[in-house]
Order: structure tokens, then sequence, then C-alpha cells
């Protein structure tokens, strides 16, 4: 029997990420020179979209997703600049 494939930090924070966005919710996180927001900035992006602001000296001033995979793609550039203990320790206040 093949051992079952192990999820790094870093899918489980976007996975956590991607779930509290599809919900509905803004999330802040803090990073190292700042912080980001992830959500739904309809205005922005549209209905269905996703936007990322960085505040601060963040690497990502603005990103905006609009593709299907929208959360997944906002969730993984939050990851990427905040890292994944960042990014749960946020998750963490919602649920």
């Amino acid at each position: 029997m093949a051992k079952p494939a192990k999820i790094s930090n870093n899918q489980k924070a976007v996975n956590r990420l991607v779930a509290l966005l599809l919900a509905g919710k803004t999330v802040t996180v803090q990073a190292y020179s700042g912080y980001y927001t992830v959500g739904k900035y309809t205005p922005a992006v549209g209905p269905g979209g996703f936007a990322v602001y960085g505040y601060g000296r963040g690497t990502i001033p603005a990103q905006e997703y609009t593709s299907a995979v929208a959360a997944n793609d906002a969730a993984w550039a939050v990851v990427s600049s905040c890292g994944s203990t960042r990014v749960r320790e946020a998750c963490l206040h919602y649920f």
C-alpha cells in the first residue's frame, strides 16, 4: 500500500486562507516589514475576484486575481510573501 502524500506547511496555510476567502472574509497578515490584506475587493476586481494589498515595505504592493482559481492564487501570493506560519496565525483568529 502506498503512503499518502504529505501536505507541506505552505499548502496547509493556503488551504486555510482559501477557506476564509471563499467564506467572504478579509484577512490581514503581519509581514516582516508591514502587513498584507487579502479578500474580495469587488470594486477593484469584480465579482469572483480577489486582491492582495501590501502595506509598509511589502514585496507585493498590489495584486489582483480574476481567474477561476483566484482565491488560490491570492492565497499563494500571501504565503509566498509572509510565510506559512504568519498566515496560519492570522487564520486562527477567524476559526
